[in-house]
């Protein structure tokens, strides 16, 4: 005849056992409890073909971010349509004197503000001529205007520059 098993023992294993999944789960899952990244959105007014949702964002050639998403909605007034992709920016700056614990996403907020206002806009770019794939980069272009799609509050607007090949295709046009 088997010995009983001890009822103790067996709540400990099954215990351990689901602390172990459910660490599993956040780890491999890469579940994060506290959202530090800074939602913003570009509309671009041109063709996105190549830019998928995953796509890196640089600034000054560094990633900063990834495209979350990538919509298309009908702006009313302008009777155009407007496709905004939609950036998470993941990568807190590192400045001399700060400790990277005081930077929440309040503080890269205010601080990408006052780029934009000295004149950072997105820009595409081709990573690869040979598959046509695209980024989206920061930079600095401080002659330009800054023009505004949205009036709410929930995402950061980065004011967007056109791309060499949609500057060309402009002035052909004209």
């Amino acid at each position: 005849m088997s010995k009983k098993a001890n009822p103790t023992l067996v709540g400990a294993f099954i215990l351990i056992a689901l602390c172990l999944a459910l660490a599993a789960v956040v780890i491999l899952g890469k579940i994060k409890f506290k959202d530090n990244r800074l939602h913003c959105v570009a509309f671009f007014t041109g063709s996105l073909y190549g830019l998928d949702v995953g796509a890196p964002v640089t600034f000054r050639g560094v990633t900063i971010g990834r495209v979350s998403a990538v919509r298309i909605s009908f702006d009313k007034q302008k009777k155009d349509y407007l496709i905004p992709v939609y950036i998470d920016i993941e990568q807190r700056p590192v400045l001399s004197g700060e400790k990277q614990d005081e930077w929440q996403p309040e503080k890269i907020r205010a601080m990408f503000q006052h780029l934009i206002d000295k004149g950072v806009r997105a820009q595409l770019k081709i990573t690869s001529l040979l598959t046509g794939k695209l980024y989206i980069d920061l930079a600095f272009f401080p002659d330009t205007p800054i023009t505004r799609y949205r009036t709410d509050d929930t995402y950061l607007e980065i004011p967007t520059q056109p791309s060499g090949l949609e500057q060309i295709t402009q002035k052909l046009e004209k």
